[in-house]
């Protein structure tokens, strides 16, 4: 953002500093205040909990760990898209591996993921209901 658009914000009263070069630098403070590392972090997740299949793999493993044949029969897809969206899962950190004998078993990572998804639950039925009413 120029100075010069900082001063018509400023001058039109939707900005509330003072001066121009004095807000730019607060600006600038708040910006680099925010971790770019934490910020890719979160958009791992945002991307993770951004698709219906990968939503729905998450679903089934708060009832219990499963192997990529059983999420292969539930939800009805290819092998390789399966292992597509457990990967971006498990690089989000939403899901863990383990193996046992030749099988891998995928879980839930820790229980803040199942408090997110019961959130998510509770926050989309009551805007459904809002909908309703508009």
């Amino acid at each position: 953002m120029s100075k010069e658009a900082v001063e018509r914000l400023i001058s039109s009263g939707v900005c509330p500093a003072e001066r121009a070069s004095e807000y730019i630098k607060q600006l600038e403070a708040l910006s680099a205040s925010i971790s770019s590392k934490r910020l890719k972090a979160e958009a791992r997740l945002f991307k993770a909990f951004s698709d219906p299949t990968r939503l729905k793999i998450l679903k089934l493993l708060t009832h219990r760990k499963m192997c990529v044949c059983e999420l292969n029969l539930a939800i009805n897809t290819s092998q390789p898209t399966i292992s597509h969206h457990l990967n971006i899962l498990e690089n989000a950190g939403l899901i863990r591996s383990g193996r046992q004998g030749k099988w891998i078993f995928y879980s839930i990572s820790n229980d803040i993921v199942s408090y997110l998804l019961k959130g998510f639950k509770n926050s989309t039925l009551h805007l459904e209901g809002e909908m309703e009413t508009t």
